[in-house]
């Protein structure tokens, strides 16, 4: 039986929006990420918010899109698009019905959007149903691949139930090509982190799936959930999520005697001092940042910093460190 082994490193973060948290309301908002048949995947549903049970509906979509890529990945890349589109589709709206049923409602009571990318070797798959951005990283800066499906009026938008859902549908497959990261935005994260009239992603993005190739994705997760609840959702009303995926650096699938070997250090706590320089720079930082982050003399997180600079790692540049 062939054994796969992960190249990229996930993580998701969803948090609930103020309208929702004021009404004691969940969040809509579902992301998801699986590596499985050696295909790593990562999935995000926004539920619409006029459906009152559209959380089961992301939650089902999220899961099911996976499954699907996971399963079929070789036949969807290399098939017929509109025989994939509507395949996809199909089995998506299948599991949908058998939530509705399951709980009683309307398949209108669950809809929802849909973003996905699945990557497996050097090929992807992008599926794209409705509003939010996909992105991707490629040569130290940060792309759109997929743009926002809305309607005439500012709150429309296409449901994986909505009548023109086939032909609206985005399927893109392509080979890598240099990209080494994909990110998913739901809606409510576009406010901060999309420029609509450029089409443009925040800079700020790039410095978060750097860092995701570097460190554990629980690090990620968790400055993603710090940031989102504190800066991004006080932009919008909105839910508030993202999926994202970075191939994994060489530092990265180290073990922790291999990386004391790597940096030239013989202590681990050393070594875990490092990661956490590496998980901190989701954004540029100054030393005295880093050395309150780690609660190290400045002089000595500077050591850190320039044996971290020395292997080409990061860049310490007019007071700044960050990854190039």
């Amino acid at each position: 039986m062939k054994t796969f082994e992960n190249d990229w490193a996930m993580a998701t973060c969803a948090v609930t929006g103020r309208v929702h948290m004021a009404k004691n309301l969940p969040c809509q908002d579902k992301t998801y990420s699986v590596f499985k048949n050696g295909v790593s995947i990562i999935a995000l549903a926004d539920g619409a918010g006029s459906a009152r049970l559209s959380h089961f509906g992301a939650e089902i979509a999220t899961f099911k899109i996976c499954e699907i890529l996971a399963s079929y990945f070789d036949s969807l890349f290399d098939g017929n698009e509109n025989e994939i589109k509507k395949q996809i589709l199909s089995e998506l709206l299948n599991s949908l019905n058998k939530k509705a049923d399951e709980l009683k409602c309307d398949l209108k009571e669950l809809s929802n959007t849909l973003l996905a990318v699945g990557v497996k070797d050097n090929r992807f798959i992008l599926l794209h149903v409705g509003d939010g951005v996909i992105g991707y990283a490629k040569d130290g800066k940060i792309g759109v691949l997929s743009t926002p499906q809305n309607g005439e009026f500012i709150n429309e938008t296409t449901f994986l139930n909505s009548k023109n859902a086939l032909n609206e549908m985005k399927l893109q497959r392509e080979v890598l090509n240099g990209i080494d990261g994909f990110l998913l935005l739901s809606d409510g994260a576009e406010h901060s982190l999309y420029h609509k009239k450029e089409k443009r992603l925040a800079a700020a993005l790039f410095g978060i799936t750097s860092a995701l190739r570097y460190v554990a994705p629980k690090e990620i997760e968790m400055g993603l959930k710090q940031s989102f609840e504190s800066v991004v959702a006080m932009a919008t009303s909105d839910d508030c999520s993202i999926a994202m995926m970075s191939k994994k650096s060489a530092y990265a699938i180290l073990d922790n005697e291999t990386k004391m070997d790597f940096l030239g250090i013989a202590s681990y706590k050393a070594v875990v001092k490092s990661d956490k320089i590496l998980a901190f720079l989701s954004r540029p930082r100054t030393l005295k940042q880093i050395s309150r982050h780690i609660n190290l003399k400045q002089k000595i997180a500077k050591k850190h910093v320039l044996r971290l600079c020395k292997l080409e790692l990061i860049r310490f540049k007019n007071g700044f460190v960050f990854f190039s």
